[in-house]
């Protein structure tokens, strides 16, 4: 089984096409899954990236 991708919250705002203060907000509101790596930085998941491309419609 491979490890899922995830992204950091600068590469999920580029590839969902939203701002990085967007991407913080829908963390902080728990719409978006994500994970906390070895280094304490959020990590967006491959399912959350989903969500935030929603975002916009």
């Amino acid at each position: 089984m491979k490890p899922e991708l995830n992204y950091t919250v600068n590469q999920a705002a580029l590839i969902a096409g939203v701002t990085v203060e967007e991407v913080q907000t829908a963390i902080m509101a728990g719409l978006v899954k994500f994970m906390i790596n070895c280094y304490g930085e959020p990590r967006i998941t491959q399912s959350g990236l989903g969500v935030l491309k929603g975002v916009r419609g």
